[in-house]
């Protein structure tokens, strides 16, 4: 096997490559990139078992074939080489990489050992990238980490009525986005993580004016554009009841506030803040929020921002993770927000005039003092 490519073709599919190929697998094979070469075309293929990624790529051919290099590795090495044109061959698991005055020995594991693509479904219909990476966008911050809550780790996605849905919570918060759409499907389909977070980029990066494929089934979510693929294995879990979580926002009082003053006092009062003491007390008044941050171990913080409430009566106090409420202000757009809040034992509901069909949930904490 023996080729030259240039750098720029290369860059981006083995940037996206080396990401998934970077898990904490005991499979070897994983932390490679498969390289695939046919008909002046390199094909770069990396998965996680879960994940699977292609890229299709020119390149100039002497003799095709097919090897695996560590990804991350060679990620490292081409993003340093100054040179425009790489060339590669292969010689009994062996591989030369030249590109200008510099030169690497690298080794190879047989392309066999590689595992077999996660197949797309059948079913194909094009759509929006810009709609589908919006409300991945609007949800995703709001995924549980760590391992060992899969069905929280991952998007659930739903399309019928005319409606396709976006929910995501870790417990403590929940995101949600409706929006218009053509497309449809029985069910919810759990997206993990890893796929959500790499199928927006993929989405996101996609030029304007070009549709995206989209394929759906039970266990198999692929998204197709220009020469790149994605496709994701979907988690097979129960999501629980989201929309018991919700509050009713006629059960709520309505406080208007301006989303860029919130966050950015947010932002000062988590100078004080730490992992341990992450909770902000929020009062809520006909005129002003109140925004205070204790931390035994610092000292304490404190902030005040003009409100409005149509319908002022009796102060209204609830504690918040800050991180929480400024995540949700990160992903909304609308220059005002409205809180709608019942009592400090029930969660705070968020939404924005401009952020049609976007709600956030954030469950109170307990605060001292």
């Amino acid at each position: 096997m023996q080729f030259s490519i240039q750098k720029a073709s290369l860059v981006p599919p083995l940037q996206t490559a080396a990401r998934l190929a970077t898990g904490k697998s005991s499979m070897q094979i994983l932390k490679y990139v498969k390289f695939s070469l046919s008909q002046e075309n390199l094909t770069i293929e990396a998965s996680d078992l879960e994940v699977g990624y292609r890229a299709v790529v020119p390149a100039s051919a002497k003799a095709d074939g097919e090897l695996c290099l560590q990804a991350a590795i060679l990620f490292k090495i081409v993003q340093s080489l100054d040179s425009d044109e790489l060339v590669f061959k292969e010689d009994d698991r062996k591989v030369i990489l030249k590109a200008g005055r510099s030169k690497y020995n690298l080794y190879s594991l047989p392309a066999e050992e590689f595992p077999n693509s996660i197949e797309p479904g059948l079913n194909v219909v094009e759509v929006d990238p810009s709609q589908l990476a919006s409300i991945l966008s609007a949800v995703r911050t709001a995924m549980a980490v760590g391992e060992g809550r899969y069905n929280l780790a991952a998007v659930l996605l739903e399309a019928q009525d005319g409606r396709i849905r976006a929910v995501a919570t870790d417990g403590h918060r929940l995101h949600l986005q409706d929006q218009p759409s053509e497309l449809n499907w029985d069910g919810g389909r759990l997206v993990p993580s890893k796929g959500v977070n790499l199928m927006r980029e993929m989405l996101i990066s996609t030029p304007p004016g070009e549709k995206v494929k989209l394929s759906v089934t039970g266990t198999v979510i692929g998204v197709e554009v220009g020469n790149e693929s994605l496709t994701v294995r979907l988690v097979e879990a129960r999501y629980p009841d989201y929309l018991q979580v919700i509050p009713d926002e006629s059960n709520g009082k309505k406080h208007t506030l301006n989303r860029v003053n919130l966050k950015d006092a947010l932002k000062r009062v988590s100078i004080t803040a730490s992992d341990k003491y992450a909770g902000a007390k929020i009062t809520l008044t006909g005129e002003e929020l109140i925004l205070s941050l204790e931390n035994p171990e610092v000292g304490n913080s404190k902030e005040v921002i003009p409100c409005h409430n149509p319908n002022p009566g009796a102060e209204v106090v609830v504690g918040v993770n800050w991180k929480y409420l400024a995540e949700v202000l990160s992903v909304m757009s609308s220059e005002d927000v409205d809180f709608y809040i019942a009592d400090p034992s029930r969660p705070l509901l968020v939404q924005g005039p401009a952020d049609e069909g976007f709600k956030a949930v954030v469950m109170p904490m307990q605060i001292n003092g």
